[in-house]
C-alpha cells in the first residue's frame, strides 16, 4: 500500500498497545455523511480513552485509453482526491481539539481491502464508518465497500448515524439461534458504554403465502429460543447496568428488526455477521446489509468466531 499519510503521532507503533487502551480506527471518504464517525470516536474515546486512529483510502483510477494499445494513468485525479481527504481530515480534527492527539493516514488501495489490513496491524477493537440519515451513501460508505468489509474485516465495526450525539443508552439485539461466542459483543457493548436497556430481539419466520408461523408448531423451535436467550441474558449479566428482556416479532427479518427498532426508539441495532460469507443473522442471506441500509439509527455489526 502507497501512504500519503498525516502523522502528527507517527512515532507510535502499529501494533504496540500503551497501557491496554482501546484502539478505534474511524474510516471516512471526506463527505459530509463520514463526519458521523468522527463523533462517535470522540464519544467513545472520552468515555474509555481509547487511542484513535483515522484513515481514508483512495480507489486507484484505472488507466485511461488514448489509443488503441496504449494506456496512460488520468493525470492528477489521485492528487486532487489526497488533497480534498487531508484537507477534511485537518479541519475535522481541529474542530474536535483531535489534532495533536489522533493518528491520521491516507492510503492507496480497495477500500474494504485495505481497511481490513490496517483494523488487523492496528489490532483495533472496533472500525467506525459513517452514514447518512437515510443509510449507508457515497463512496467509502457505499453498500458494495460496506458488504465486502463486513466480509473480511475480523473486527466489530459500526455504521454511525448522525443521530448518534451520545453513547447508546438503548439497544436492540437481533438473536439468531447460533451460539457463538460471545466475546466480541460483550466487549464492543462495554466499550460503547454498556447500553442500559437491552432489547434481544428474535424474529420468527413466517409462511407469507399461509400467514402461519411454523416455529409456534415447533416444540424443539421453542426449545433452542429459550435456551439462546437464556445464555444471551446471561452473558450481558456480567456488564454494568445492562437489562435485558426478550421480544418476539413474526415476519420478514430486517423488516422487523429495522421496525421494533423505531418503535423503541433504539439509538443502535446489533447484528452478527458470518465471516467469510454474506452477512447472515438467519438462513436468509443480506439481512444485516438489509438493515443497514435502512436503519435510522446507529448499526454494530459483531463478525462470528470460526
Amino acid at each position: 500500500m502507497n501512504a500519503v499519510a498525516i502523522r502528527p503521532n507517527s512515532h507510535e507503533t502499529l501494533s504496540k498497545r500503551r497501557y491496554d487502551r482501546p484502539v478505534i480506527l474511524v474510516a471516512t471518504d471526506g463527505t459530509a455523511s463520514s463526519h458521523a464517525a468522527y463523533t462517535a470516536a470522540e464519544l467513545i474515546a472520552a468515555e474509555n480513552r481509547a487511542r484513535v486512529h483515522v484513515l481514508s483510502v483512495v480507489e486507484a483510477f484505472p488507466a485511461v485509453t488514448q489509443m488503441p494499445g496504449s494506456t496512460v494513468p488520468a493525470p492528477g485525479v489521485e492528487q486532487t482526491t489526497i488533497d480534498a481527504l487531508r484537507a477534511d481530515m485537518v479541519e475535522q480534527l481541529l474542530a474536535r481539539g483531535k489534532l495533536s492527539r489522533w493518528t491520521t493516514e491516507i492510503l492507496i488501495g480497495k477500500p474494504a481491502t485495505v481497511i481490513a489490513e490496517v483494523a488487523k496491524e492496528r489490532e483495533a477493537d472496533l472500525v467506525i464508518i459513517g452514514a447518512g440519515r437515510h443509510g449507508m451513501v457515497d463512496r467509502l460508505i457505499g453498500e458494495e465497500t460496506a458488504s465486502n468489509l463486513a466480509r473480511v474485516v475480523q473486527r466489530p465495526f459500526l455504521i454511525a448515524s448522525p443521530t448518534l450525539t451520545r453513547l447508546p443508552e438503548r439497544a436492540v439485539i437481533a438473536l439468531d439461534l447460533d451460539l457463538s461466542d460471545r466475546t466480541d459483543l460483550l466487549r464492543t457493548l462495554k466499550l460503547l458504554g454498556s447500553p442500559e436497556n437491552v432489547s434481544v430481539l428474535h424474529v420468527t419466520p413466517r409462511s407469507e403465502s399461509l400467514g402461519i408461523d411454523w416455529a409456534e408448531f415447533d416444540d424443539d423451535y421453542r426449545a433452542d429460543l429459550a435456551v439462546a436467550y437464556g445464555e444471551l441474558a446471561t452473558s450481558l449479566e456480567t456488564l454494568p447496568e445492562i437489562r435485558a428482556d426478550l421480544a418476539i416479532e413474526h415476519g420478514e427479518v430486517a423488516r422487523e428488526v429495522i421496525r421494533f427498532a423505531e418503535t423503541a426508539d433504539a439509538e443502535m441495532i446489533v447484528l452478527g455477521v458470518k465471516r467469510r460469507s454474506r452477512f447472515s443473522i438467519a438462513p436468509t442471506a443480506g439481512i444485516a446489509m438489509k438493515v443497514a441500509r435502512s436503519a435510522h439509527c446507529a448499526v454494530l455489526l459483531i463478525p462470528r468466531r470460526v
